[in-house]
């Protein structure tokens, strides 16, 4: 078999019998979750703004990123 095989993972270049049978159906699908976990309440953990603001972000000077999935095209 080569890589141009159907049968084959372009990803990963598995068979695709060996792959896991687990795959989303899109990115909000939570049906490979138990349904008593995705029924809990959303409890966000409070930041510690002294913690952050002493943050040493040197190494990020410069970086920027946007998430193409959240661009508005206006």
């Amino acid at each position: 078999m080569s890589i141009g095989d159907a049968n084959y993972s372009p990803i990963l270049l598995l068979p695709s019998s060996l792959l896991s049978p687990i795959c989303q159906k899109s990115r909000r699908d939570v049906g490979n979750f138990d349904k008593e976990f995705t029924k809990m309440a959303v409890e966000l953990t409070p930041t510690d703004k002294l913690f952050i603001m002493n943050l040493d972000q040197t190494e990020f000077q410069g970086f920027s990123y946007t998430n193409p999935e959240f661009i508005i095209q206006v």
